[in-house]
């Protein structure tokens, strides 16, 4: 029903807002924890920020693909943690209609906006893309068929091929 109705929403250029339960919001899916965890700095200062401020609704939440129960960050990872050690216990957020690469996207500008670049980070970002890519392509005879397939299961970022974004996406830029 929720997903009916974020798809009504998106249509009419809104977005559809939810009380949601903390315990309820898991990680990106591409996003791997254990080889790139949060930073605890990070979560110290937003927690003091959380207690003298209150929760912004600065996270993006897609529902969970698989279980109308859940729903799955796209970023924010360090934040939704916050939150839990904050004892917030519920958070009013939009819910977004987005697509695994949307997804991949959103993990990638993370670790490339929040942290020094590390051979972890790119090990990861490469990773997840390939991880989607595999995924992809289990279900198509051909490159072509596949690209034809990548343009139904993702948004449209230009006229690059799945392949040719992922590799662009992937790369960190070059820092000033």
């Amino acid at each position: 029903m929720i997903a009916l109705a974020c798809c009504i929403a998106q249509r009419l250029n809104e977005v559809l807002r939810v009380k949601i339960k903390v315990y309820a919001i898991d990680a990106n899916p591409h996003r791997d924890l254990v080889r790139n965890p949060v930073s605890e700095d990070q979560i110290i200062k937003l927690v003091d920020s959380i207690n003298r401020t209150g929760f912004w609704d600065n996270l993006v939440i897609r529902q969970h693909p698989e279980d109308a129960t859940r729903y799955q960050l796209a970023y924010g990872h360090n934040r939704i943690e916050a939150c839990r050690r904050a004892g917030i216990e519920e958070v009013d957020l939009p819910i977004r209609d987005l697509a695994d690469y949307d997804m991949l996207c959103c993990m990638i500008d993370e670790n490339n906006t929040q942290q020094s670049i590390t051979p972890k980070i790119v090990f990861e970002n490469v990773t997840a893309a390939l991880t989607l890519a595999e995924t992809l392509l289990r279900s198509t005879e051909n490159v072509n068929e596949f690209n034809e397939l990548s343009k139904t299961k993702t948004r449209s970022y230009g006229n690059d091929s799945f392949f040719s974004s992922c590799l662009l996406y992937t790369s960190p830029s070059p820092r000033d």
